[in-house]
């Protein structure tokens, strides 16, 4: 496999399923983020970091060294159990986040992704959801009290589709890399 070519930058990204913590390679450009697939399409993950580091250097990735974070996948399974409750605003994010990169380098079409079919809900519901992080906070003008997002039943179901989805994709997707 070769490395793929551009202005991107390659990342080790870490993240929490099924209580198993895994890492993969994701890389962003001036035009879209994505998690790296092989050339079937598939996501390789890795045990450690030492393993997809290895990994990356084998490709010849330009890697940016810098600490992962946790992208903790389990707690957007524990909120799709039920998804009628008030969903965390940081949880809601990250998965939405997480999936469309992760359909973006699959190739997958996916409820959260910009577009012309998917803009109607998409725009106000992440919108929410972004301005409710403490990330979001951060351009809202000094002094404005912390926004909590209240959610009606038609946006929950929404973004139930879009973490479920995004979920099924990823699932479909990802391996385990020896």
């Amino acid at each position: 496999m070769k490395a793929p070519k551009g202005d991107k930058q390659f990342y080790v990204s870490w993240y929490r399923l099924d209580g198993q913590d895994r890492y993969l390679l994701w890389w962003t450009s001036d035009q879209t983020d994505a998690v790296w697939v092989d050339a079937a399409g598939q996501i390789p993950t890795f045990e450690t970091i030492a393993q997809a580091q290895a990994f990356e250097q084998q490709l010849g990735m330009p890697v940016k060294d810098e600490k992962p974070i946790l992208q903790d996948l389990d707690l957007v399974k524990q909120w799709l159990r039920k998804p009628t409750s008030q969903i965390d605003a940081e949880v809601g994010l990250m998965g939405w986040n997480f999936f469309t990169d992760a359909a973006e380098g699959t190739g997958r079409r996916f409820a959260g992704q910009r577009g012309k079919v998917r803009r109607a809900w998409r725009g106000g519901v992440y919108d929410k959801l972004f301005f409710g992080t403490s990330t979001g906070m951060l351009l809202a003008p000094a002094g404005t009290p912390r926004y909590v997002p209240q959610w009606n039943k038609d946006e929950l179901k929404f973004i139930a589709k879009v973490l479920t989805q995004g979920m099924k994709i990823f699932r479909r997707h990802v391996y385990l890399a020896t």
